[in-house]
């Protein structure tokens, strides 16, 4: 699902330029410890709708704007399979984070509560190929997880400049292991042998500075 909110226009904010650190933004390794805080649990049960639903209750709350009807994000949210609700449920947790809090405020802007939840709901239905088992198992997984979002509402990166940032993130990307792996082998098991090799390969890469 596309975002529906505007970004700046080149005028409005300079392209960034590789270098330029910014001194504000959000700490990966902190919103990544926020957003896997539940990673274990989530592994051996279902995400607790009605939590998330008071959670996202007070955080519009907090904005002094007015919650979503209860009704409508239990259709949201249960309009997700299982794994897509408990990447729901990791999103929320990341809004502990203040840095990401305010992010998401300044790209959601007025828009009503229900098209700001259902945002939420389909960037954790998008990322299917991420899921709990894949997240445990792997460092890099986490930390593309919350690049994603990190991304996705409009967020910058502490310590990183935006293009560097979208950098790691490219080379970083699971789908595109995938895809080199089923355009490089045929058969089932010879595709699963070989993105087990290719992702050995990229945690001797990149996996060095991943401490999500």
């Amino acid at each position: 699902m596309k975002w529906p909110f505007k970004s700046r226009t080149a005028e409005e904010k300079p392209a960034p330029q590789r270098g330029a650190v910014k001194r504000s933004g959000i700490v990966l390794n902190v919103l990544g410890g926020m957003m896997m805080s539940s990673l274990a649990s989530l592994e051996k049960g279902e995400a607790d709708l009605e939590l998330l639903r008071a959670r996202m209750a007070d955080f519009f709350r907090d904005l002094s704007r007015e919650p979503m009807d209860p009704d409508e994000f239990k259709k949201q949210a249960g309009s997700l399979d299982l794994e897509s609700q408990r990447r729901l449920a990791l999103i929320v947790n990341g809004f502990s984070d203040g840095e990401t809090r305010a992010a998401f405020t300044r790209t959601v802007g007025p828009t009503p509560a229900a098209e700001t939840v259902a945002m939420l709901v389909g960037f954790a239905r998008e990322h299917e190929l991420l899921t709990v088992p894949l997240l445990l198992e792997s460092p890099l997984r986490r930390e593309e997880f919350v690049r994603h979002f990190i991304a996705r509402i409009g967020g910058e990166i502490l310590g990183e400049n935006p293009a560097d940032s979208e950098d790691r993130l490219r080379r970083l990307d699971y789908r595109t292991l995938l895809a080199e792996a089923e355009r490089a082998r045929s058969s089932a098991a010879d595709r699963l042998a070989y993105l087990k090799k290719l992702q050995q390969e990229q945690e001797s890469k990149l996996g060095g500075r991943s401490k999500i």
